[in-house]
């Protein structure tokens, strides 16, 4: 949970990415050898369209306490749970399953058929770079 005994609880985390993190996430996009800045702009579009965490409302004790005892959660659990949500979790996941379909690898037949073109004309264009 995000309070305790109604106090806020200091979160051991920071908002803003470490130049470590950032240099990390760089070299990962880098890696994939598509194009980066797709990739860069595609999750920086998604992540600012969720909501952001300190927006979210707090879950009242009485429905922590039924979570627990209907078994759903183990206090520890709940915890657990909390505090990976409170970091981020959620939206690492929502981000991770964005980058998973941008990277999808489709077929011939089936990318020419999503774009309404014959395979022919797929090939030219993407010769051409226009895909």
């Amino acid at each position: 949970m995000d309070e305790t005994n109604g106090q806020p609880r200091t979160r051991p985390w920071q908002a803003q990415p470490s130049t470590d993190a950032i240099a990390a996430f760089v070299d990962a996009v880098a890696r994939l050898n598509a194009d980066g800045d797709f990739i860069v702009r595609a999750l920086t579009d998604q992540l600012r369209a969720e909501r952001p965490i300190a927006d979210q409302d707090a879950l009242t004790p009485q429905e922590v306490g039924y979570l627990i005892r209907s078994k759903a959660f183990t206090p520890e659990s709940f915890e657990a749970t909390s505090t990976e949500v409170a970091r981020g979790g959620l939206l690492a996941s929502v981000a991770s399953t964005l980058l998973a379909s941008v990277l999808q690898t489709v077929s011939a037949p089936a990318a020419a058929a999503f774009l309404h073109m014959d395979e022919e004309s797929l090939f030219a264009a993407a010769d051409r770079g226009e895909l």
